[in-house]
């Protein structure tokens, strides 16, 4: 039985690893022509607004992702699957709203610590937040019903499309910069109707009288602490930014996000690859009969990331500064100094990952959210005290 959890586990990794290599060599075909378009202060741009629609996404959606991960293969069992998802949408909605609220008196207090153009792109940031939220829990929706060749075809149309949009925008119509972000904001509106109109297509039907109350606080008492481990994961990996714009200005954060995106690309495509197979095959397994097979699964993927992940961390310390003559212009070449410290950080995110399994088997996010959370502040603190004296490479 084993072995034919590990096969199917090995198939659902060879189909999500297109999926998330060919974004990833998006992300490293689109440097040199960034860098080409962009001046680093533009691009630096581009990199905070990302840092509010990280957080903004965060607040929406993610509490949902992971309830969805969680419970979908319940409900499923159950037949339960027309609550599921009307609840699901209800609650999306909530969010939507909640965080609409929350972020006017935000985007009050930002004017005077972001740059005029960052400030004046902060409204587009929020209808980003909207779309991508929605995007995100359709995905997590496929990843946990196991359909994996559905979600690598809605992730690259979505990659490719806004890609080849935001391109259009900016070389054709002369967007500048925020023709990247009106690109993906079109395109994942369309393929957000692409899924809706697919899972009408399996017979679900979403009711307002199927909206269950017993279902929501269920979302809330495993998402929201979920949630907050991913504010952690947050604060680890993209507040940066913004302290860099404030203590620094945006040309350095141009540089830093350049050299990080590379790294970070990089050792994410081994990680979200592993990850997004063996999440649900390993939640599914834990909800079934096979449940003492799990840990045997988790033991086999983590000696997995180990052959995959050093020798790629190792390739990305020695190669930088090639690596980045090749990629970027000279003008972005002292972002190369991030690439090993960011790889390393990445690969460690993995493993962290794979070691919280057993805490979301058990339903005990809390336990994740408090870990994150220290690690972030601490992130924080360091940054404060070392950013306004060494720069980026704090």
């Amino acid at each position: 039985m084993l072995n034919t959890i590990l096969k199917r586990t090995a198939k659902d990794i060879v189909i999500y690893f297109p999926g998330k290599l060919l974004p990833a060599l998006t992300g490293l075909i689109t440097v040199p022509i960034f860098t080409r378009l962009f001046r680093p202060e533009e691009y630096g741009v581009l990199a905070v607004i990302g840092v509010f629609t990280a957080a903004g996404g965060i607040a929406v959606g993610n509490w949902l992702t992971s309830s969805v991960m969680r419970f979908l293969p319940y409900y499923k069992r159950e037949q339960k699957l027309d609550q599921f998802y009307s609840t699901l949408l209800f609650a999306f909605f909530l969010s939507i709203i909640a965080v609409g609220l929350l972020g006017i008196p935000v985007y009050v207090l930002l004017k005077n610590t972001v740059s005029e153009q960052v400030f004046r792109l902060l409204p587009l940031a929020g209808l980003i937040i909207c779309v991508s939220s929605l995007f995100s829990i359709f995905q997590t929706v496929l990843r946990a019903d196991q359909r994996a060749k559905l979600f690598v075809t809605f992730e690259l149309t979505q990659v490719y499309g806004a890609l080849i949009v935001g391109l259009c925008l900016v070389v054709l119509f002369r967007f500048g910069i925020e023709g990247i972000l009106w690109g993906s904001l079109i395109v994942m509106t369309i393929v957000n109707v692409m899924i809706y109109w697919w899972l009408m297509r399996q017979g679900i039907q979403v009711k307002t009288r199927e909206v269950s109350l017993f279902t929501l606080r269920e979302f809330a008492s495993y998402g929201i602490p979920a949630c907050a481990s991913t504010i952690g994961t947050w604060i680890l990996s993209v507040s940066d930014r913004y302290l860099i714009e404030y203590f620094r200005g945006t040309t350095e954060v141009g540089l830093y996000s350049i050299g990080y995106n590379l790294a970070d690309k990089s050792i994410n495509l081994m990680v979200a690859s592993l990850m997004l197979a063996i999440g649900p095959v390993l939640i599914n397994t834990w909800e079934s009969d096979n449940r003492r097979y799990t840990a045997s699964l988790l033991g086999q993927c983590t000696r997995l990331m180990v052959l995959l992940g050093v020798p790629m961390v190792t390739g990305l310390t020695v190669l930088s500064t090639p690596i980045f003559q090749v990629l970027t212009t000279e003008a972005y070449l002292s972002g190369a100094q991030v690439l090993s410290w960011v790889s390393l950080g990445s690969l460690s995110y993995g493993f962290s990952l794979l070691a919280y399994t057993g805490l979301i088997l058990a339903k005990k996010t809390t336990i994740m959210a408090r870990n994150y959370l220290l690690a972030g502040a601490l992130n924080v603190i360091l940054n404060l005290i070392f950013l306004p004296r060494f720069g980026f490479m704090a």
